[in-house]
């Protein structure tokens, strides 16, 4: 019996031309910056608290949107349909789910404690300088 890796939902055609898509089709300032994280839009790259850490397409993808309406709340619905160009009422809330998991464990410092990137109760996720309470 062979043992494979799980292949991905996404068809990889449909990865790499989504990849291409975000790049081509958004002006991309050199970096954004909120509170501590500035992300560079040239080496697709984060620094946080002066260390770089790397990011997968998706997680630059899925950063930029959140960095770039920093202090609002983005529901996973819009995030599908945002960042994986996914039509209305198709997409799954756990793709978002593990991006925002991965995202945590680099850029918070405990992240089952998040305090950059937050879950607001039923509505979504947000980043920025708003504080918001404990969820």
């Amino acid at each position: 019996m062979e043992l494979r890796p799980p292949k991905s939902r996404e068809p990889k055609p449909r990865r790499a031309s989504r990849a291409r898509r975000f790049l081509v089709s958004r002006e991309l300032p050199p970096c954004l910056v909120v509170g501590t994280l500035c992300l560079n839009c040239r080496t697709f790259d984060l620094d946080v608290d002066g260390r770089t850490i790397l990011l997968t397409p998706a997680e630059f993808e899925l950063l930029y949107c959140l960095m770039a309406g920093a202090g609002r709340i983005f529901s996973a619905k819009e995030l599908l349909r945002q960042v994986w160009g996914y039509p209305p009422g198709t997409g799954e809330p756990e793709l978002v789910r593990a991006h925002i998991k991965n995202l945590r464990s680099k850029i918070e410092q405990n992240p089952k404690e998040p305090v950059r990137l937050r879950t607001v109760g039923h509505r979504g996720y947000t980043i920025g300088a708003r504080e918001l309470p404990p969820v």
